[in-house]
């Protein structure tokens, strides 16, 4: 059946009051696969130069803590995240920063 992505669906909004405001306008929807990510950057970007990914003997690990996140950016994430917040409270699952 049709799958909506929640993620989407302030784009669709917007998509769908565009073409009532401009019926002319085309509005294509198109998969974001990495070939056509790619065509896209070629069209908008131009070529980009191909960079060789180096191998490490070990993996890269980031300690990145709650320390570094003041409370305006907190509320920026959570605002981003809305609706992914408001399933996980539904569900149950505790959201300790996103709970106002």
């Amino acid at each position: 059946g049709l799958q909506i992505d929640q993620h989407f669906a302030p784009a669709t909004v917007s998509l769908y009051m565009f073409s009532l405001l401009e019926p002319r306008a085309k509005i294509a929807i198109l998969p974001l696969t990495t070939e056509t990510m790619a065509q896209f950057q070629n069209e908008f970007l131009g070529p980009q130069p191909r960079t060789m990914k180096l191998k490490s003997s070990k993996p890269q690990k980031y300690n990145v803590t709650m320390d570094v996140l003041d409370s305006e950016l907190l509320q920026e994430i959570c605002q981003l995240y809305q609706v992914d917040v408001v399933l996980m409270q539904h569900l149950g699952i505790p959201t300790p920063y996103c709970s106002g």
